[in-house]
């Protein structure tokens, strides 16, 4: 529901605001705040409803519900939220539901003359391209560029779905020329896109079909994988027929063409393409589940779970009911909220059984064995990850194999199975060898290697030569990892210059800066040090990087005796309570408690 306001929409569902037509950013706890007023804009809020709606499950000071009533109070009005002393606030401005909003008389009269002026536009523009294209037939327009990956065995399914892409006048369709078979793609789609490509603005495609019977009913999915220069699109789409299938496939690209998404480097980035997509088709499905992924990458757990529960209200088909507790899962054992994630993974197993589909079953299965093993239940944890490297072999998924294999071997490290975490390492490495994947998996091995020793000394050469391999964004966070295991001990070492040699160019802003300033702080420059925290702070949160932001700001406090009595540390402290993850708190709880803030 969209609800309007002076020169305000707020899409309640979605948790985006428009002013004067344009996207306005708002972040997470403003925006289930300004939800909760507006969705019973009659009733008095009390402080502890607030904290029990936008912070659930938080102990953190009634402080940050003044803060946030104060920003949204600057943002609107100072007249739209009443205060009711010792009672709670109140919203006070009316709404209109957008749907119901008639248009004035003279917007219509002006809509008009701007639709003749673009008329107008249009036909010249559409005359000089012409030209242009008629004297420089090389150039080819707003085409999507498609490489298709080729079948090693064509079936009726993939001729129909191929021809009906390549009948698209949009779409400029090639079959790869390179001998690899789909599978390459969802395996290893970056390295894939760059074996293949042969200029930036190409996107490379591979899909798979699967059928089931569900009582007595004939249907289908598609699995896709669309990946471009930075980033891709892995989703499923329902239909009944082939034709359905296609037709489907080729909206999505049709709706994608005229965005920039797949080349963006910036999560943040991609986030307000994502938003504007959404607002052109609201009931997308697709875009609403990348849109959770997004917010997950992004550490906003809160609001991607808030977004999920919001589709699972909703009619679904049983896979895509199950898909989504799939990403609640996702959300949850990012953020160790292990109860939740045991929840939701019950729902999704039951489907993917029920329709046979054991590339997620095996998928799902690993998620389950890592929340047995969470809650010292190894035996069940085993035994679901025999069955997962099982589903996978028939699912034909060698990655997700070796996946199986090497978290076994690391929960077999933990309980001090010594020969059983060698056995699944060996049959990890050669499966990889076996399939011939992507040089790129060596770096789970690593990270594996890493995990498993209790020596200091090998963990920092394991990690040492991930940083030294070719980055892979598949593998983005053992990178990550491994940057902040290496900062942390070269720091301890006081082996500053190597640490700052430690920074790669594909780390992020924010993380590199942060990097430059604990080596200040450990050398006792102080004020530099500052500079460039605050410098990491800002930027983390402009790009929504939640534990950047987070690392900044505890990073701030620590040392807060040492910088100058103008630097004010409420903010930073502030901060904290409104946005720590139970992932983030858990692994810093120790500092967290020193500090005694929270």
């Amino acid at each position: 529901m969209k609800l309007s306001f002076k020169n305000f929409q707020f899409d309640i569902e979605l948790q985006i605001l428009v002013k004067d037509g344009s996207i306005f950013p708002l972040n997470e706890k403003p925006a289930k705040l300004l939800t909760l007023l507006l969705s019973q804009p009659d009733k008095i809020h009390h402080k502890s409803d607030i904290l029990d709606a936008v912070w659930p499950n938080r102990t953190i000071s009634e402080q940050v519900v003044f803060q946030n009533i104060s920003y949204l109070r600057a943002l609107f009005g100072e007249d739209v939220i009443k205060t009711f002393t010792k009672k709670g606030y109140q919203w006070q401005l009316p709404l209109v539901e957008v749907s119901e909003q008639k248009r004035d008389p003279t917007e219509t009269l002006w809509s008009k003359k701007q639709l003749l002026l673009f008329v107008c536009i249009f036909l010249v523009l559409s005359i000089s391209l012409t030209r242009i294209f008629w004297f420089n037939p090389s150039q080819q327009g707003s085409q999507i560029h498609i490489i298709l990956l080729a079948e090693e065995q064509k079936t009726h399914q993939t001729i129909d779905i191929n021809e009906a892409i390549s009948n698209v006048e949009m779409f400029n369709v090639q079959v790869s020329d390179f001998k690899m078979n789909k599978q390459r793609l969802f395996d290893s789609p970056f390295r894939t896109w760059q074996k293949v490509n042969e200029f930036e603005e190409q996107l490379l495609l591979s899909y798979k079909v699967y059928s089931w019977d569900d009582q007595g009913k004939s249907e289908m999915a598609l699995r896709f994988y669309l990946q471009g220069k930075y980033r891709g699109w892995q989703g499923y789409i329902i239909g009944k027929t082939h034709q359905s299938l296609s037709n489907q496939l080729i909206q999505l690209l049709e709706s994608l063409q005229p965005t920039d998404y797949f080349s963006l480097k910036s999560s943040s980035a991609a986030l307000a393409q994502l938003t504007l997509l959404i607002n052109a088709q609201q009931n997308n499905l697709l875009f609403k589940q990348k849109l959770i992924q997004i917010h997950t990458e992004l550490g906003s757990f809160d609001l991607a779970n808030a977004l999920v529960d919001n589709e699972l209200k909703k009619s679904q088909h049983k896979l895509n009911f199950a898909l989504l507790h799939l990403l609640k899962v996702d959300i949850a054992i990012k953020n160790s909220d292990w109860k939740k994630a045991k929840q939701a993974i019950g729902k999704a197993q039951v489907v993917f059984y029920d329709l046979k589909l054991e590339n997620l079953e095996s998928k799902t299965l690993i998620h389950a064995s890592l929340i047995d093993f969470v809650n010292g239940d190894y035996r069940q944890s085993r035994q679901k990850l025999n069955t997962a490297a099982n589903k996978a072999r028939m699912a034909k998924e060698p990655l997700q194999e070796v996946m199986a294999h090497l978290t076994q071997s690391f929960f077999a490290s933990k309980i001090k199975l010594t020969e059983l975490m060698h056995s699944h390492f060996d049959l990890a490495k050669q499966l990889i060898e076996l399939h011939q994947l992507n040089d790129e998996h060596q770096i789970s091995v690593l990270s594996n290697l890493a995990w498993t020793t209790d020596s200091i000394s090998e963990r920092v050469v394991h990690n040492q030569k991930i940083l030294s391999a070719p980055f892979s964004q598949l593998y983005k966070y053992n990178f990550y990892n491994a940057a902040e295991f290496i900062r942390k001990e070269l720091i301890k070492q006081k082996k500053f210059q190597q640490v700052l040699d430690s920074i790669k160019p594909w780390q992020r802003f924010s993380f590199a800066n942060l990097t430059r300033a604990q080596v200040r702080f450990a050398k006792k420059q102080w004020l530099p040090a500052a500079k460039l925290a605050i410098e990491s702070y800002t930027a983390a949160r402009i790009a929504q990087e939640n534990d950047d932001s987070l690392d900044a700001a505890i990073l701030l406090i620590q040392h807060k005796a040492q910088l100058s009595e103008s630097f004010n540390a409420d903010e930073y402290i502030n901060y904290i309570s409104e946005n720590v993850t139970k992932r983030w708190g858990r692994i810093n709880k120790e500092l967290l408690d020193q500090l005694g803030y929270w």
